[in-house]
């Protein structure tokens, strides 16, 4: 579905329609954990023209596409459909899920959170799609304990791979904007780059954000206006001046100066690479390096305050940072709708929100706002805002607030 744009850095252009997805069967995969340098990729998507003429491909030009080519790499059965240039040019995606969720815990304590359920789709097959039309290739940073479940997540998408951060405990980590500046060494930085929280939800088009951020000069943000300060110190907060750049960044303040908070999508121009290295070496020499590698935002409160040009691009749709319980309930209900049953639900009173994932059942009980995930049991019971994981069986108790972990059990006197 496209939804209208954000209300910032309009380039006054109808929106494009998004590219077609690369043909290219399902088997050709990457889910690599030493990423190979970029040098070949950078000749087959940085510059599709020298990639086209290198003679390590076959290329059949269509006329009825103008402006196509069908491309057949070598080891591939079928083509590749992409864009001539000189008029596309897609990013690389960079998608940062190497979190450990521990406010969420014990439902993401041997979960990712990005692949939690969020309707028919985890919340990272919902990021996934938005990027298909923007992006020729998508790295998804995450950390050595869960390798496995992001492979089997995007194993049957081929433009996406893994990249494994070099820890696996959430004192160890590196943190997101460190995590960031290990991928961002095998990209070419005469290619755009767009960087998204895997935690997120958007309710617009990626490729709108895309398109107006090109026309700006400098690193882009997307913000949104908040209902209260008090929920603006959990982000990046900004101040603009008239013509949308950012004029302050204050990175999680304890007072917020506004409500314009900054979200984790972020698009960085060609040439990006001259940021990234002046950053590096004033966070190497700084008091805190650990404080100035945490959040993806430091770099850019750093180039407002070097005086580098960043915008803001406002939007209005929907968006969900989905880091709490009461966040995820949130989001299930905006995105979802009221009502999502999957399971079995025997002689129960619901009242509000109910989300019943795969198998999971429940007979004489009271729900409100309560998520029910593969394999739960919950009998005589009466729940409100809670989550209740895997296998986990809750029999005759009254719980709020709560998170039941996988396998549990719960059962009254």
């Amino acid at each position: 579905m496209i939804v209208s744009r954000g209300t910032g850095l309009r380039s006054g252009r109808t929106a494009s329609q998004p590219a077609d997805r690369l043909a290219v069967p399902s088997g050709t995969s990457q889910v690599r954990r030493s990423p190979t340098p970029s040098a070949t990729r950078r000749k087959r998507f940085g510059n599709e023209r020298d990639f086209l003429n290198s003679g390590s491909a076959r290329v059949q030009a269509r006329a009825q596409r103008p402006g196509w080519l069908h491309v057949s790499p070598p080891n591939v059965v079928g083509t590749v459909l992409i864009r001539g240039l000189p008029d596309c040019s897609l990013v690389q995606a960079i998608v940062l899920a190497g979190g450990h969720a521990t406010r969420l815990w014990p439902i993401t304590r041997d979960r990712p959170k990005p692949l939690l359920p969020l309707g028919e789709q985890t919340i990272l097959d919902r990021l996934l799609d938005q990027l298909e039309p923007v992006a020729d290739e998508v790295i998804v940073s995450t950390n050595e304990k869960f390798e496995d479940e992001f492979g089997q997540a995007i194993a049957d998408r081929p433009r996406a791979r893994l990249a494994i951060e070099k820890q696996a405990s959430e004192a160890e980590k590196p943190g997101a904007l460190g995590a960031l500046f290990q991928v961002v060494d095998e990209l070419d930085p005469d290619q755009d780059v767009l960087v998204v929280g895997g935690d997120n939800h958007y309710g617009f088009s990626l490729s709108s954000f895309v398109e107006d951020a090109r026309e700006a000069e400098g690193p882009t943000v997307a913000t949104k206006k908040l209902p209260t300060r008090e929920e603006a110190r959990s982000f990046g907060v900004v101040e603009l001046a008239s013509d949308a750049k950012i004029e302050a960044f204050h990175e999680k303040p304890d007072e917020p100066p506004s409500t314009l908070a900054a979200t984790a999508l972020y698009h960085y121009p060609a040439g990006w690479d001259e940021l990234f290295a002046a950053y590096e070496n004033i966070a190497q020499a700084s008091e805190d390096p650990e404080e100035m590698f945490d959040a993806p935002g430091r770099i850019l409160e750093w180039a407002v305050e070097d005086d580098r040009p960043v915008h803001a691009w406002s939007f209005e749709e929907d968006w969900f940072d989905i880091g709490t319980a009461e966040g995820y309930l949130d989001a299930l209900q905006a995105v979802v709708g009221p009502r999502h049953v999957e399971g079995t639900l025997a002689n129960c009173t619901e009242k509000d929100a109910v989300y019943v994932f795969g198998d999971a059942r429940a007979r004489n009980a009271t729900l409100n706002r309560v998520v029910l995930l593969p394999g739960a049991r919950v009998e005589d019971a009466t729940l409100t805002d809670c989550i209740v994981d895997n296998e986990a069986h809750v029999e005759g108790v009254q719980l709020t607030n709560s998170r039941v972990g996988a396998h549990d059990e719960l059962h009254g006197t």
